[in-house]
């Protein structure tokens, strides 16, 4: 939803009652004086917050600047609500709240990618955790065999969320609005090469799928959408592309464990990557049909 913020603004010498609206996403679309309804000398930023150009001297008085969040006048640091963010450095001054629970870049912001991405409050994103590592017995399988490792999703839980750019009330867009993703990988204690081959797993497969849903959410989060398709995109997003790329990870694991070791493990590949196509079907179905609505 559009947010209003009311404050007390000097103009000048003077102190007057001024109002800053932003969009959905955080954005400053406008500002005005209250009492005499003129517009407020505005700043032009940067992808990462930093002032480009200042409409006029006054400008640098305003103390509502990028994604309209509030800046201090000696330090030039933005508040958003839980960090101080640094817009000539494009990083937060603080750690990570969660520490590396939300991923190993506990000072970057929104990972690297402004352009496209926001952060309202330091807190939000569909993030990477870092994997949970266990040691576990040796598992027994069919076929006589044994198991000495394996990975798997823990969770993979996007959040979508549509807003809405007040300049124009038929323009919707979208972003994510936090929960994250993570893997579990065991294996049996004091075997190097099962812990070299399920952190493979991790880096290789698993992360690799979950940047490529990110990748491809993205693509679809531009503006100017009907809120009918908006809405329509964040659910398949949130579901049915999050199935297939879940699928995708576990699928080009099973398949490296086939070509690998043999045996049993080639036959839930076959049934991995047989769920992967299912699932990739199901969501460009999905995806298609909220696209091609009016």
């Amino acid at each position: 939803m559009p947010a209003l913020i009311s404050a007390i603004y000097l103009l000048g010498s003077a102190a007057a009652h001024c109002f800053w609206n932003s969009d959905g996403r955080g954005d400053a679309v406008a500002a005005a004086n209250y009492a005499t309804a003129k517009a407020l000398p505005q700043c032009r930023h940067g992808p990462s917050g930093e002032v480009i150009r200042a409409m006029e001297p006054k400008a640098k008085a305003n103390p509502f600047r990028f994604l309209i969040k509030q800046q201090d006048g000696r330090s030039r640091l933005l508040y958003y609500g839980y960090r101080y963010y640094n817009a000539s450095t494009g990083r937060w001054m603080s750690r990570d709240p969660m520490e590396e629970r939300g991923g190993i870049g506990l000072y970057i912001v929104v990972g690297n990618d402004a352009v496209n991405r926001s952060d309202r409050l330091g807190l939000r994103d569909f993030e990477w955790r870092t994997p949970v590592y266990e040691n576990r017995p040796p598992v027994p399988v069919a076929g006589g065999e044994v198991q000495f490792g394996g990975t798997s999703w823990r969770v993979f839980r996007p959040v979508v969320k549509v807003y809405q750019r007040p300049s124009d009330p038929c323009c919707y867009g979208l972003m994510f609005d936090g929960e994250y993703a993570q893997v579990t990988a065991w294996w049996v204690a004091g075997d190097s090469q099962a812990r070299g081959h399920e952190l493979y797993h991790v880096l290789h497969h698993m992360y690799p799928a979950y940047l490529g849903y990110k990748g491809e959410a993205a693509s679809y989060f531009s503006p100017c959408k009907t809120q009918r398709v908006a809405n329509c995109l964040a659910g398949a997003i949130a579901g049915p592309l999050a199935t297939e790329y879940t699928s995708l990870g576990l699928a080009i694991g099973l398949d490296f464990d086939c070509r690998s070791y043999g045996g049993q493990i080639c036959q839930a590949a076959d049934q991995a990557i047989q769920a992967y196509l299912d699932a990739a079907l199901a969501a460009r179905t999905a995806i298609a049909a909220c696209l091609s609505m009016p």
